[in-house]
């Protein structure tokens, strides 16, 4: 065997009392701070803590609601639709809901775009038509038929428009489904 020179001989001792005393030590002492059976010392008050749950991704202005079917029409509300495309949660809500539709034998959707008030009237006529239209022909690339669409600029908001989330609310798709014929709430 090779001759082991000085330094390396004490490198090996440093190495070998770390390995034997330090690291032992530094892990126990580790695995000490996760230990759930310690108790902290008597006489210490401990804070109530509120329990914390994540947070789901869905933000409600994103959700799609299913009102109850009122004299054979059901009403659905997409909110927050963008005039230029629809996120993936309203995809995969349109999904859902294309399928639902689909199930039912004869039916008619009226697909009604909405918009806040901040713009002409002009402009919210055009933007709540180019969500409808959004709405209607992914409905449509799905396999629903019998849809028509049409927008309703600022005309009928569901919330004040003098705040954002007032705003949101009022950015809105509602989807009419009736088996009574042709449904138009607004007309």
């Amino acid at each position: 065997m090779a001759k082991l020179s000085k330094i390396s001989k004490r490198k090996l001792i440093i190495i070998g009392i770390f390995i034997i005393i330090v690291l032992p030590l530094a892990l126990s002492q580790g695995c000490k701070s996760y230990n759930k059976t310690t108790n902290p010392p008597s006489g210490t008050k401990i804070p109530k803590v509120a329990k914390v749950t994540p947070k789901k991704k869905v933000s409600p202005a994103s959700t799609l609601l299913k009102s109850s079917e009122k004299n054979g029409v059901m009403t659905f509300t997409l909110f927050d639709v963008d005039s230029k495309g629809l996120s993936h949660d309203e995809t995969k809500q349109l999904d859902a809901l294309a399928k639902e539709i689909k199930s039912i034998s004869s039916c008619q959707v009226t697909v009604i775009g909405h918009a806040d008030n901040v713009g002409t009237s002009e402009v919210n006529e055009a933007v709540s038509i180019k969500r409808a239209r959004l709405v209607s022909d992914y409905l449509k690339k799905k396999g629903v038929a019998n849809i028509t669409s049409s927008g309703e600029s600022y005309n009928h908001p569901v919330a004040g428009n003098e705040t954002a989330a007032g705003r949101a609310k009022n950015r809105r798709v509602e989807i009419y489904v009736s088996t009574i014929g042709k449904y138009n709430p607004y007309k």
